[in-house]
């Protein structure tokens, strides 16, 4: 294997150094900003435009994983001491 091949299990661990270009699938440093095969300019690190099977990292899901779950856990709290605020008061 040459310096520009890459393993697809490497994106899924998130441990890729490199990624396709979307445009021409040349290998792009992750943390590139520009195809040097095409010369496509990303607006921030290349990882983040790679086709969507080639992404190790999904951040905006994980992000909305958590916020949800945060707030779920929110809204349990404030039911939870609304229940127990009634039921203490109707004794």
């Amino acid at each position: 294997m040459g310096q520009d091949s890459f393993k697809l299990t490497d994106y899924r661990r998130g441990t890729a150094s490199t990624v396709p270009c979307p445009r021409c699938g040349a290998l792009v440093p992750a943390a590139g900003t520009m195809c040097a095969q095409c010369g496509l300019h990303f607006r921030g690190p290349a990882a983040e435009f790679a086709p969507e099977a080639h992404r190790a990292y999904k951040p905006r899901r994980t992000l909305k994983l958590i916020a949800t779950l945060i707030i779920l856990g929110l809204l349990a709290a404030i039911v939870i001491g609304v229940i127990l605020t009634f039921h203490s008061a109707s004794k």
